[in-house]
């Protein structure tokens, strides 16, 4: 080993050893704790332990000494404000790096675990500039309790602390002289007089102070955590203090003497918080308002003559003024009082005043009852229109909620539920009403015919009997006067009296029966002649399947039910949600009344009618009335429809988004149009098979059966009129066009058109390949469709013209000779002229019509099946 080596070991050697003989010195001074541990006894031992402790040794006294034991002290009393303390450590800091400030106040002040860092923090140099603000450093003298000095010490020991961290021990000394002789007196104290608390401090507002600080002084553990029990002494004289100032609070509430309340109620703020004396100010308030209302649920009601139910209104409004005087007066008077009047007016608004009127509220629905469901609505409705008043003063919207949150969802389901079993009610009414009166039109119809049944009846047995002897035992003979006299006596009690046919038979008939006047002078004398009557009564009455006074009153009865809902409008977002939906729930509901309940019945019962009429029968007006009268029953359907979107625009428009399909409102509107449009044109279809098969009927019955197959050609004129049967079904038709103008919207009635046409197309395309044509024939034929082409151009139906003008070809069909056989081929193969109604197959078995058809079969087959061609 070289000697430098050798040299820097032995240095090494000594090094270790006197550090390890440093370690066991510093060891042997402290014992075997750390200083940590002995700073954590130091901190749970009373004060007078500490300083005896500080007495053993020097380094004990030093211990004793940290400021971080005092900190902690401070800091359970609630006297050291961690944040204020910390930025004024770090303004004493000289030269300290920001990492090592943040380092060290991260801890809370707590010790480091190396002697030097402890030291350095816990006594930080100053700078020169905090010197000048620092406190006196000197140890203060015992206070003298009987001066007014010494009570400013006391009443501001703890507001005075320094809250630096180097001078903790020296605020605590401060602490400790101020409070301990206080806290100990009090403590051993047996009455309430002689405690310098009491004694020395005189005005409630310094004893109250006193207490405060004397509590939070002994959060500290004074004496040590064994002397619980003056703790818990200091807690007894506390919580008599509290009541005997709430017993003056209560003195006060009793005399409303302000002062002793305005005094006394920020003494007890200040001492113990608000919680004692609100409750004791809203308990005696409680009682305060018991008395001053007197409710009487019996006296609202007012009965009519008609024992009818109203409110009286008057007694409710007189109720809400009240109640508003008395909130305004109560907050004037908290105001003047109470340190925090908001604290007490909210839980008089909400708690005293609204479970007052809850309670009322609740009353009266009990006495209205589950039965009288509208006076319910109307009842809450209107109370709630009236408490609109509180929106305007304070505390008023809490107040509506407590009187109004239990009703207001009972309300809507008692809305929607009204307005649903009063609307049915009356669609039910409506359709029994209808069929009593069909129940009893057939039941006088069929009562005539039993009363005329009887009748004969009758008197054929009276012929049996009481002639019987007289055939029997008298030979009859044309002269037999006797027998002549009684068939003349029967004869004449067949004959009507002339004097009670000059009666009015409307007299006698019920006022709920269909039956028009003119039936009634013919009423049915047979079964047969009744069912005709009972029918033709039917197809009169399908006008009035539909009532606007019914929908009106429906509408009204909604409209009623809304005004009711929107009442509750305009409080909050919830509440005005709920109402919204209420609104498209009504409007539902009025929509499903209208629709499915009463004009989809209307409209099924009018289709059933129209279905079991006969239409192969003659008219005397050349008119289909049940298509009349459907046609206005469609009429009536759009009134009722324009009454609704008139309702959705003036009061769901507000609330719905028009385009929005997942709205029920909206969605439920579509299916109601939906409703209306499929029922109409299902009834449309049924008149029009009524029209055409009327339309049929008149040109089987008006069309001799050799009308077109006359060949005398003598007989024909220059100017051929068209047939009887053609002017007879476009008159008809042409009617129930021009009728049904202004009846039906432009879309409807461009498709009732296009239907007729075609249907009509196909029944001439019938009757012309039932009827046969002799050139004269045709000549009338082509007359017809003349007319028939002018009657479907007046329709302004472009899409129909070919089809009629295709007729007119057919018709030049049969008005060529039949010796130009072969231009009759050429003209059924020509394409052109028939457009795309009719293939040639279908013109060649037209041709069949023709009456010489099987002596030009042979030339027209050869032309249009190419017979005549040749092989070379």
């Amino acid at each position: 080993m070289k000697p430098s080596e050798a040299r820097e070991h032995a240095i090494r050697k000594i090094k270790e050893y006197l550090e390890r003989r440093h370690k066991q010195q510093f060891k042997a001074l402290f014992g075997c704790l750390t200083i940590n541990i002995y700073l954590k006894i130091f901190t749970l031992i009373s004060t007078p332990d500490l300083c005896n402790c500080r007495l053993v040794c020097r380094k004990f006294q030093q211990l004793c000494d940290y400021n971080s034991i005092y900190v902690k002290k401070l800091l359970l009393m609630n006297a050291w404000d961690v944040t204020l303390s910390r930025k004024l450590y770090y303004e004493s800091q000289d030269g300290m790096s920001q990492a090592n400030m943040s380092s060290n106040t991260s801890k809370g002040f707590h010790l480091q675990s190396s002697d030097k860092k402890y030291a350095d923090s816990d006594r930080p140099k100053l700078s020169s500039s905090s010197l000048l603000s620092l406190p006196d450093q000197k140890i203060p003298f015992p206070v003298d309790y009987s001066t007014v000095q010494g009570k400013q010490v006391v009443l501001t020991v703890l507001d005075c602390v320094s809250q630096r961290v180097e001078f903790a021990r020296l605020d605590y000394i401060k602490v400790w002289r101020a409070l301990a002789p206080i806290y100990r007196n009090l403590a051993y104290a047996s009455n309430t007089i002689d405690p310098i608390a009491f004694s020395a401090f005189r005005t409630p507002e310094e004893q109250s102070k006193v207490l405060k600080y004397l509590i939070r002084f002994g959060n500290s553990y004074p004496y040590g955590t064994y002397r619980q029990a003056m703790q818990n002494a200091i807690l007894d004289m506390a919580s008599l203090f509290e009541q005997a100032c709430l017993d003056e609070f209560e003195l006060g509430l009793h005399s409303r003497n302000l002062d002793l309340l305005r005094k006394f109620s920020h003494v007890l703020h200040d001492f113990s918080g608000p919680n004692a004396y609100v409750s004791m100010y809203l308990a005696k308030q409680t009682d305060f308002v018991r008395s001053f209302f007197h409710f009487d649920p019996y006296s609202l009601f007012i009965s009519n003559n008609l024992e009818e139910i109203h409110i009286n209104w008057n007694i409710l409004e007189s109720v809400v003024n009240d109640t508003i005087k008395l909130l305004e007066s109560e907050s004037k008077f908290s105001e003047a009082t109470l340190p925090e009047p908001e604290l007490v007016q909210v839980p008089y608004a909400k708690d005293i005043l609204g479970n007052s009127l809850k309670d009322y509220v609740i009353s009266i629905c009990e006495h209205i009852g589950e039965e009288e469901t509208e006076l319910f609505l109307v009842f809450i409705s209107g109370f709630y229109g009236l408490c609109k008043k509180f929106f305007s003063i304070p505390n008023g919207p809490a107040l509506v909620d407590t009187i109004f949150q239990p009703q207001i969802d009972i309300f809507i389901s008692q809305e929607l539920h009204y307005f649903k079993t009063v609307g049915w009610s009356l669609v039910d009414q409506w359709d029994q009403k209808l069929e009593e009166k069909e129940d009893a039109t057939e039941c006088f119809f069929y009562k005539n015919v039993s009363q005329n049944t009887a009748k004969n009846n009758f008197l054929e047995t009276f012929k049996n009997v009481m002639l019987l002897p007289v055939s029997l035992f008298t030979i009859p003979s044309e002269n037999n006067s006797a027998s002549n006299l009684a068939e003349k006596a029967i004869e004449q009690k067949e004959e009507e009296d002339p004097e009670l046919s000059k009666l009015d038979a409307a007299r006698f008939v019920p006022a709920n029966i269909y039956v028009s006047k003119d039936r009634l002078k013919h009423l049915p004398t047979t079964e047969l002649a009744a069912q005709a009557a009972v029918l033709d009564s039917k197809l009169e009455g399908i006008s009035t399947m539909f009532s606007l006074e019914l929908a009106l009153k429906i509408v009204h009865l909604c409209k009623v039910s809304l005004a009711r809902a929107k009442v509750f409008m305009g409080t909050s977002v919830p509440q005005d949600d709920d109402i919204k939906g209420l609104s498209k729930d009504l409007f539902v509901q009025l929509l499903r009344e209208l629709g499915q309940g009463h004009l989809k019945h209307g409209f099924d019962r009018a289709i059933e009618h129209l279905s079991s009429f006969d239409p192969r029968r003659d008219f005397s007006s050349n008119t289909v009335e049940p298509v009349v009268k459907f046609l206005e029953l469609i009429n009536v359907g759009d009134m009722i429809q324009q009454m609704m979107d008139s309702f959705f625009n003036e009061e769901m428009s507000p609330i719905c988004v028009k385009d929005d399909m997942f709205d029920p409102a909206i969605a439920e509107k579509k299916k109601f149009e939906q409703l209306l449009d499929e029922r109409a044109a299902f009834g449309l279809h049924k008149g029009i098979n009524v029209l055409i098969e009327h339309a049929d009927f008149l040109l089987e019955t008006k069309t001799p059966m050799n009308l077109f197959s006359d060949q005398t050609i003598g007989s024909i004129t220059n100017t051929i009129e068209p047939t009887a049967a053609a002017k007879n079904v476009v008159q008809f038709l042409g009617f129930h066009m021009r009728i049904l103008v202004g009846r039906a919207d432009h879309e409807i009635l461009d498709v009732f058109y296009k239907e007729v046409g075609m249907r009509l197309f196909d029944s001439l395309t019938r009757y012309i390949k039932s009827h046969k044509f002799s050139v004269d024939g045709g000549l009338k034929l082509l007359s017809d469709c003349n007319l028939y082409y002018e009657f479907i151009h007046s329709l302004h139906q472009s899409s129909l013209l070919p089809y009629f003008k295709t007729l007119k070809e057919i018709a030049h069909l049969f008005i060529i000779d039949g010796k130009n056989a072969e231009e009759i081929g050429k003209l059924a193969t020509d394409t052109s002229r028939f457009s795309s109604a009719f293939h040639t197959e279908e013109v060649y078995e037209i041709l069949h019509s023709r009456i010489d058809w099987l002596n030009i079969k042979y030339e027209v087959d050869k032309v249009i099946h190419g017979l005549a061609c040749c092989i070379m």
